[in-house]
């Protein structure tokens, strides 16, 4: 269903609970006229438990198939991979027409919570990406510098690299760190 002028479907509150209400009443009407037909000898009794068998499996697989958007949302939700799915599964467009307000909400939720996540991992990758590369740069040009200097076998060159990776991780964003003085207290 859409509302006019609007593409977003629109869902009915309840609509879960009277179909159940509307399934579970059908099948308690049916029961009690079988009983009665049962009672009064207008049906024999094998009949009467065969009718009874019957109008209870088909209350099972209407409660089934009313029950199926959860199942598939539930579904869903446990094969989740915050690292690898896309959040698009979830989006409520994607719900079939009649579904109940309550589960268009909270998929409706459940897409904006995995949205989040996914662009949390994509900050959070740019950030390590981007963190290893100025972390990683001038380690390696202290080091090749330091190489040059004092030898390939000095013990040396791990000290400098290890003080410059110690200062550039404390000290992130200051350009004025100097990894080249033994004397700064910084490195």
């Amino acid at each position: 269903m859409t509302s006019k002028g609007n593409t977003e479907p629109t869902f009915r509150a309840g609509a879960f609970k009277r179909r159940l209400a509307r399934v579970f009443g059908l099948q308690l009407t049916a029961v009690v006229i079988v009983c009665a037909m049962g009672f009064y000898d207008v049906a024999p009794p094998v009949a009467v438990f065969a009718v009874v068998v019957i109008v209870l499996l088909l209350g099972w697989m209407a409660t089934q198939r009313e029950w199926a958007p959860v199942s598939a949302l539930a579904a869903v939700m446990s094969n989740w991979d915050e690292s690898q799915a896309s959040p698009d599964v979830l989006r409520p467009e994607n719900l079939k027409r009649g579904t109940d307000a309550d589960i268009a909400s909270l998929t409706r939720g459940l897409h904006g919570f995995a949205t989040r996540i996914a662009d949390f991992n994509q900050r959070e990758r740019n950030f390590t990406r981007d963190a290893s590369h100025e972390l990683t740069k001038p380690t390696c040009d202290h080091h090749v510098s330091a190489n040059g200097r004092f030898g390939a076998s000095s013990g040396v060159i791990v000290i400098v690299a290890l003080r410059c990776r110690r200062a550039l991780t404390s000290h992130f964003s200051r350009a004025d760190v100097s990894c080249t003085e033994p004397s700064r207290t910084a490195c």
